[in-house]
């Protein structure tokens, strides 16, 4: 198990949220994250989430958890990702 992300460089910017118009969009993600959607009643399908939004944000929850949430009530287990990719 690591206890730093390998190769990754110190930042002084530090993460930020803002919640607008109903999307929560994320930037200047240091540490990534990978949240796991486990079913109820799994149908053996699983999906990896990788939230859009642009090279600035992630439009985290519009394009990311709900969608992982949908598919957690359809039965397949999700994996949503949230990186930096700027």
């Amino acid at each position: 198990m690591y206890t730093t992300v390998p190769n990754n460089k110190p930042v002084i910017d530090k993460e930020t949220v803002v919640t607008k118009d109903n999307v929560t969009r994320v930037s200047k993600i240091s540490n990534p994250t990978l949240t796991v959607f486990r079913p109820q009643k799994p149908n053996g399908k699983a999906v990896i989430i990788c939230p859009g939004g642009g090279y600035a944000i992630l439009a985290f929850d519009k394009e990311g958890t709900r969608v992982a949430e949908e598919l957690n009530r359809w039965g397949s287990y999700c994996f949503c990702f949230k990186e930096s990719f700027a």
